[in-house]
């Protein structure tokens, strides 16, 4: 836990850069997938993200916070209270870690992007 508050924007980057937005981070497995054929529907998969079911969003997902975390990296997109509430709302459960099949430290990554936000000068949000 404690290497994790200690990663710096480096290290961020490096982790991030490995992402595919492959989207396997939204989804659980429930079981043995039901697939018969190319047409038929995958039901071994089921949406897993809380934080991204409740809010419907994309970029509640890891997949979208992956894809902000690359912005903010860049200087593409500012430190901003939204963006702060959007990193807030992952419960840092893993599921999304656990399915990457990169291996990224998504927890790690939400976490530093942030304490990356809050050393930006945003205020933390109320508890």
């Amino acid at each position: 836990m404690e290497e994790r508050l200690t990663m710096n924007l480096e290290e961020l980057r490096k982790i991030n850069a490995r992402c595919i937005h492959c989207r396997a981070c939204q989804y659980a497995y429930s079981g043995e997938p039901d697939k018969e054929g190319a047409d038929e529907e995958y039901t071994g998969m089921l949406q897993g993200c809380p934080a991204g079911i409740y809010y419907g969003w994309e970029g509640y997902f890891n997949s979208g916070k992956q894809w902000m975390a690359r912005a903010f990296l860049n200087g593409e997109l500012p430190a901003s209270k939204e963006l702060l509430e959007i990193t807030e709302a992952c419960t840092t459960c893993a599921m999304c870690e656990t399915q990457c099949p990169n291996y990224i430290d998504t927890v790690a990554v939400t976490e530093a992007l942030r304490a990356a936000i809050i050393e930006s000068g945003i205020e933390p949000l109320d508890k």
